[in-house]
């Protein structure tokens, strides 16, 4: 299993049983005409969280990695007042986790950039939320509640 499965995996785990939770499949990389938005529907008050998981053994996540049906659907979910879309970033090399806001996508890509980098999150220059992970061996468990409640504490999340 690679590490983008696993990291898959380890999410749904640690959510299953406290969070309203949804998995959606699609068919090898949206074959036979299926082509999902997002990976996990999460459902915790007040908030659905519409998140893609993104895993990368480098220091950056190009862009290009995020498919146009994922991009313009999430945009399209952060219209409506208690939707959140966007990515959950693993940065396998540093053992750290992320969310990043699709809006802050956009604004990263329309400034030219071709990939989030890992530094220019760590520097300021991209703004996120990180996402509260335990490493256990070689596996992560989450706290999405940890997680809520850092991002309510930002203004920009305030209902």
């Amino acid at each position: 299993m690679n590490s983008g499965k696993k990291f898959e995996e380890d999410f749904r785990l640690a959510l299953k049983d406290n969070e309203a939770l949804t998995r959606l499949y699609d068919n090898i990389g949206g074959q036979s005409g299926v082509a999902n938005i997002c990976d996990f529907i999460v459902g915790h008050y007040p908030y659905t969280f519409y998140l893609e998981l993104k895993s990368t053994n480098t220091g950056t996540l190009p862009i290009k990695n995020i498919s146009k049906k994922q991009y313009e659907g999430l945009l399209e979910k952060c219209k409506y007042k208690a939707n959140l879309g966007g990515l959950l970033v693993k940065y396998a090399r540093y053992n750290e986790h992320y969310f990043i806001d699709i809006r802050e996508v956009k604004r990263v890509k329309d400034s030219g950039a071709k990939s989030i980098s890992y530094n220019n999150i760590k520097n300021g220059n991209i703004k996120v939320i990180p996402f509260p992970s335990i490493l256990k061996r070689t596996r992560f468990t989450y706290d999405f509640k940890v997680f809520v409640k850092e991002l309510l504490k930002d203004v920009r999340y305030k209902i």
